[in-house]
């Protein structure tokens, strides 16, 4: 299982440190009313909605699979640790 400090960039150029990420985003979403708060994660659903369907498409080349699947994988990492931050 990985932890908030796994949470790396895949580009060395772009520094993205997971434990303030994190943090940062579950502060800004306290921010506001919880139902802004559920709007977020309901439109974070969506888009994993939208590009685990479009991997199923006409088109269906391996890269196109590979990357919306990484995609779906780290939005939904990032919602597990942010929801686990949010209720500890």
């Amino acid at each position: 299982m990985l932890s908030v400090g796994e949470l790396v960039c895949k580009k060395l150029a772009e520094p993205l440190d997971g434990a303030p990420f994190i943090a940062g985003t579950v502060t800004l979403l306290k921010q506001f009313h919880s139902e802004n708060t559920e709007r977020f994660f309901a439109l974070l659903g969506q888009y994993v909605r939208s590009l685990i369907a479009s991997t199923h498409g006409f088109v269906r080349t391996l890269s196109k699979m590979l990357c919306a699947s990484l995609h779906v994988i780290d939005i939904m990492y990032v919602c597990d640790l942010e929801v686990k931050v949010t209720v500890t």
